[in-house]
Order: structure tokens, then sequence, then C-alpha cells
């Protein structure tokens, strides 16, 4: 029989598995939208990031797997592509706002759109409160890793 350290590992090995296979998952699904195709997985990653709000580019940090240096580049292709603008922030000089232009948030909702479009079918066959729940869960795994990396 298994021992309790053997089957968290089990798990925990799983739980990876499963997390690589569903984020490849919904990439293929955004990149196969036609919208979806015109921009960079990292950069929908960002669009998404701002989504809710003008964020700097630390918070932005905060919210990816990436380097400052790294981030700066994919908001730098993003303005250039006109997705994305910055904004001056009167609490902090030399740190701007990035946010979303008009084009960048009708990029969002189109892509948003394509994507659940995609998904419809499937929308029947999950209780939105056991959704809710996994999403918890996920997070504060991710939130303590996020302090093992610290």
């Amino acid at each position: 029989m298994d021992s309790k350290e053997d089957m968290q590992k089990k798990a925990f090995e799983v739980l990876i598995q499963e997390t690589v296979a569903m984020y490849h998952c919904f990439r293929s699904i955004i990149e196969n939208t036609n919208t979806g195709k015109q921009l960079t997985t990292n950069e929908l990653g960002i669009l998404l990031c701002l989504s809710d709000g003008r964020l700097t580019i630390p918070q932005l940090v905060e919210r990816s797997p990436f380097s400052r240096q790294y981030v700066q580049k994919v908001v730098t292709g993003l303005t250039n592509k006109r997705q994305v603008e910055r904004l001056e922030n009167s609490a902090h000089k030399r740190s701007f706002f990035i946010q979303l232009t008009d084009e960048g948030k009708a990029q969002m909702e189109q892509i948003r759109g394509e994507g659940y479009h995609l998904l419809n079918d499937f929308r029947g066959e999950f209780d939105e409160a056991h959704l809710l729940e996994l999403a918890e869960s996920l997070k504060e795994i991710r939130q303590k890793l996020e302090k093992v990396k610290e």
C-alpha cells in the first residue's frame, strides 16, 4: 500500500499533467479563433491581464511567469499593434500605466466570443458551482506555489 507521501506525490503529478494539458487545450482553442491567430499566446495573456483595468509593468509581472524585460517587450509589441497604450502615472513618474485601447478591448471581446462559441457545446455538462470551486482550489495552490518560488 502506498504511503501518504507517495499518494501526495502522485496527486501533484496528476495535477501538473492535467494543468499542462488544460493550458494547451485552451491555448489551442484561442489560437484557432480568427482573432487569436493575429496574436501570440503571451500577448493574449497580457491582454487578458489588462481586461479588468490598467496595470503597471510591475503589476503585470506579478500576474505572469515572465521577467520584467520580457513583459516590457510584449507590451511594446502590443503598443505597436495598437492593442495597448501607456498612460502617465501621477503617483510614480517612471512607472506608466498600461491599458487596453478601444481596439484592444474589441479584440478581447471578439476572442472571448469566438472562444466561448467553440465551448458552447460543453456548457451544459459542467456545474458552475463545481467549476468555481475548482478555480478557487487552483488559485489557492498557485498562490502557495508563488510563495515557495520567492
